[in-house]
């Protein structure tokens, strides 16, 4: 079963193991790599060729939301699709979980809550101690598109191109009343790997601006907070059906302002898909990775071009 909108919950579980070990640039690689200040972050890269292609996935999501491929909706997984293009990788924050084996990642624990420039710092630390050639193409889901705006703002000539598939944005409060304000803050709060929502906002609201550069925005047609998943009790108990009610047009209207971010840019609404985009039509965002591949392969700046 997919996570909720933004995962607003999950449980966490118990913890695994694997070796330290530093990347080859050109081979496959799976592992966990020094970041620094005796932390460790588990990195998978795959395929060859540039630029490379770094995946950074939701709330809670463990690196594994790339390749993981739901009964009820089958289709071609992302990251494996993409090592046939590119060179890809994806890395597990601390504190996300594994989709397949709902066991919690293998990178070092942090105390949380966190924030999504502590997540741009941590991206920082894990490419420069693993060797990952740039230039990069940033791909962000929910929480990790958040995450990769603030690193692209920060290391823009570092990076190519960029993916927002569903992708939280700074603007989300300026239509919320302090009721739903309340109930996101809370749930998005909660583990796994729980945020300090104000914090994070005025971090993105803060972040320089994005130079022109290949962008697409990814935004579903459907509401993942349906009457049947609240009924259902999966959701923690702040998201009712009101709170659904007013989230979906604010979401909705954020994901426009965000795409008007990116004038040169291209903006897709995938009409029969809700959050998880990249699980339940992962051709929209394989296609739209591939785009952005192939411009920067062409040497345009924007898709405009």
């Amino acid at each position: 079963m997919l996570s909720p909108q933004f995962c607003f919950g999950r449980a966490p579980l118990v913890f695994a193991l694997a070796l330290s070990v530093t990347p080859s640039v050109a081979a496959d690689f799976s592992g966990l790599v020094e970041i620094g200040g005796g932390r460790k972050i588990y990195l998978e890269c795959r395929g060859e060729g540039s630029p490379t292609v770094i995946l950074i996935s939701g709330k809670g999501d463990g690196s594994g939301t790339w390749s993981f491929k739901p009964p009820e909706y089958p289709g071609p997984s992302v990251s494996p699709t993409i090592a046939k293009l590119t060179r890809v990788c994806v890395y597990d924050r601390p504190g996300t979980i594994d989709p397949e084996t709902e066991q919690p990642t293998q990178s070092d624990p942090i105390s949380l809550p966190t924030t999504t420039g502590a997540g741009a710092a941590d991206l920082e630390a894990l490419l420069n101690a693993a060797n990952v050639p740039a230039p990069y193409i940033i791909v962000g889901h929910s929480m990790g598109g958040a995450i990769a705006r603030i690193f692209v703002a920060n290391h823009g000539d570092l990076v190519a191109g960029l993916v927002l598939e569903d992708a939280f944005s700074g603007d989300l409060y300026d239509g919320m009343t302090d009721e739903i304000r309340a109930a996101v803050e809370t749930s998005m709060g909660r583990d796994p790997e729980g945020y300090d929502i104000p914090s994070s906002i005025a971090q993105l609201r803060q972040a320089p601006p994005i130079r022109t550069m290949p962008t697409i925005v990814l935004t579903p047609g459907l509401s993942q907070i349906t009457p049947e998943l609240i009924a259902s009790g999966a959701l923690p108990p702040e998201i009712t059906q009101a709170v659904a009610d007013e989230f979906w047009p604010v979401q909705t209207t954020s994901q426009n302002n965000l795409a008007n971010l990116f004038p040169d840019g291209r903006h897709v609404v995938v009409t029969d898909s809700s959050h998880y985009i990249h699980m339940i039509q992962p051709s929209a965002v394989i296609d739209a990775i591939t785009d952005v591949v192939e411009a920067v392969r062409a040497g345009k700046t924007s898709l405009a071009k």
